[in-house]
């Protein structure tokens, strides 16, 4: 019975058995290192598009901010002080309107007093803040009245681009 251990034991059935067996082995192993390395994959991709998506959430934020700056400047200029209370006022009044007299008094309708003190200098600061906001489309002629004698009113009412810019401020 010659012959070692070894050439009893691997005969060739066993042999062909052993080489099936370990390219199964390899198979599965190269099987799961496709799987572990498309999982991976796969997560890169997921947030990947999480951050995409925050990106453009970011970006669509940023872009209304710069249109309702936009909106707020022209040509890189901001309200006065004046003309922008005179605006945030007349948007949070009942009526959402300005009348302008002949007797020198800016009146914003729904408030019981004028935003002038009655002065010269007070009614030029206003009627500038007033064409201000009607040069940047804020306000748009409305009516004319009569309000006794001679004197006459009138009255301004606030645009889209109006209340917009108030809501930005």
């Amino acid at each position: 019975m010659g012959g070692s251990l070894e050439q009893k034991w691997l005969t060739p059935k066993r042999a062909a058995t052993l080489a099936i067996l370990i390219a199964v082995f390899w198979f599965c192993l190269g099987y799961f290192a496709c799987y572990l390395s498309y999982s991976g994959m796969r997560r890169d991709v997921q947030s990947l598009v999480a951050y995409s998506l925050e990106l453009r959430k970011e970006n669509e934020m940023h872009v209304a901010k710069w249109n309702t700056l936009e909106i707020l400047t022209e040509r890189g200029t901001r309200l006065s002080p004046d003309a922008a209370r005179l605006l945030r006022e007349t948007a949070s009044s009942e009526y959402a309107a300005i009348e302008d007299s002949s007797q020198r008094r800016i009146r914003i309708e729904g408030v019981k007093s004028d935003i002038t003190d009655g002065s010269p200098r007070s009614y030029a600061n206003w009627k500038a803040a007033l064409q201000e906001l009607l040069s940047r489309g804020y306000l748009e002629h409305s009516t004319v009245r009569h309000v006794g004698g001679p004197y006459t009113a009138t009255r301004y009412v606030l645009t889209k681009a109006g209340y917009q810019a108030a809501e930005a401020q």
